[in-house]
């Protein structure tokens, strides 16, 4: 009797392990669904990164527009100065030509001959205007090239502009320096006490 009580207890028993296996199997082979997110909740992530990308995006138009207006003020200053360099050469050339013509007035009073002079320092004139009204241009450049929409071509316009100027003062630089010598010559004529003699 022990033994049928002992063979019944452990039928018993694996009886109980083999349903207890299978259930254990059908939990594990069931595939896990996705807790599905509570459709606020999508919702609310949704709302909270298209709020993050127009904040970013406006962080960026922020940044880019202080770095135009950084450029330009730049840009602005640099060219500035290099207007203010020009005018002040263009008014010391101007001087220059005053003095130059003040001297050729002192020696046709005296008898000399300056014509050749005079011709240079209009000449010099000439292309002293010419700069003026090239660095004129220069400053509406200036204008256009802050408000281009290339600015590349706009600063090679500027570029080009600004060394026109420079190309005519160097022209009335030349032309005041002739004169210069010309006059030296009659001067050293009149020391002399002879006159010029062609």
């Amino acid at each position: 009797m022990k033994i049928k009580l002992l063979y019944l207890l452990f039928s018993f028993f694996i009886f109980f392990a083999s349903v207890s296996l299978v259930f254990a199997q059908n939990e594990v082979t069931k595939p896990a669904q996705p807790q599905a997110f509570p459709v606020s909740l999508r919702q609310r992530i949704q709302e909270k990164i298209q709020t993050r990308t127009q904040n970013l995006e406006e962080k960026k138009q922020a940044i880019q527009t202080r770095h135009t207006e950084k450029v330009r003020e730049r840009v602005t200053n640099i060219t500035q100065k290099i207007i203010d360099r020009l005018q002040k050469r263009i008014d010391r050339l101007q001087k220059h030509i005053t003095r130059l013509e003040e001297m050729c007035a002192k020696f046709r009073e005296k008898g000399a001959d300056v014509t050749e002079a005079e011709s240079k320092i209009v000449e010099a004139k000439t292309n002293l205007e010419l700069a003026q009204t090239d660095l004129e241009t220069v400053k509406s450049k200036l204008t256009d090239l802050l408000e281009a929409e290339d600015p590349k071509a706009a600063f090679n316009e500027l570029k080009d502009s600004v060394e026109q100027v420079k190309d005519d003062l160097k022209l009335t630089r030349e032309a005041l320096h002739e004169a210069v010598s010309l006059l030296k010559v009659q001067k050293g004529l009149q020391e002399q006490g002879g006159e010029n003699v062609d």
